[in-house]
């Protein structure tokens, strides 16, 4: 190639290097731009969402209060249901798109709840649970047979018994109005039986037997004791 046409391409390439450079200076500016736009404009709350909800008793309905709410997946701090049985929280939706939300409380059996976090709106997300009272519970009054008036600081007491096996479970004592609340834990058996014993000092022993199975979990029975005198 003659010099001639050497230099007639060198002066034809050189224009075309320079477009292209502009081209992409000019990119270059504008997605800088867009991405600080994006960044400037873009409010961090729009991606926090509501997440609110109550806890109760399965059994009794009741609203349970210090039930706290916790994720195996994100950290959700602390969050502990009121009085009312009431919860809320913040949760960010670039987090984790699905997590679970787990409800815990002490002698209850755990509640696992399945949360799709896109699904969320601006209203947010209610969720509920209903936890199961990992015991059976006892109340009632001991009273004297004769003259009708509560025997306090009377004691009673539970043992279980399972085929041979026999074992004291728990020990309460009346108030000053003859009452008593006795919670008894879920045993590993599927059918038990109690022994219930109501004792104070001039008083006979009263012992109730009673039969039970994982049917009877989370319920609360009635049971009152009328006390000879010796």
């Amino acid at each position: 190639m003659s010099n001639v046409h050497q230099r007639v391409g060198i002066k034809m390439f050189i224009p075309n290097i320079k477009a292209i450079m502009k081209k992409l200076i000019i990119n270059t500016f504008i997605i800088t731009t867009l991405l600080y736009l994006t960044a400037c404009c873009h409010d961090p709350e729009l991606d926090n969402f509501n997440v609110y909800g109550t806890v109760q008793d399965k059994v009794s309905g009741d609203w349970l209060r210090d039930v706290v709410i916790s994720s195996d997946s994100v950290s959700i701090g602390n969050v502990i249901t009121g009085s009312d049985g009431h919860f809320t929280f913040k949760i960010n939706s670039l987090e984790k798109p699905i997590i679970n939300l787990i409800a815990q409380k002490l002698n209850y059996e755990a509640d696992t709840q399945m949360l799709n976090l896109n699904q969320l709106k601006n209203s947010g997300k209610r969720v509920d649970f209903q936890l199961l009272r990992s015991s059976i519970i006892y109340s009632g009054s001991v009273i004297d047979a004769q003259t009708q008036q509560p025997i306090n600081n009377a004691k009673v007491h539970a043992k279980i018994k399972n085929g041979s096996y026999i074992a004291a479970v728990s020990t309460v004592f009346a108030d000053e109005n003859g009452q008593y609340f006795l919670e008894l834990y879920k045993p590993k058996y599927d059918s038990w039986t109690y022994y219930i014993t109501a004792s104070s000092d001039n008083y006979q022993v009263e012992t109730r037997t009673l039969n039970h199975s994982q049917a009877d979990i989370g319920k609360t029975f009635d049971l009152d004791f009328l006390l000879e005198k010796k």
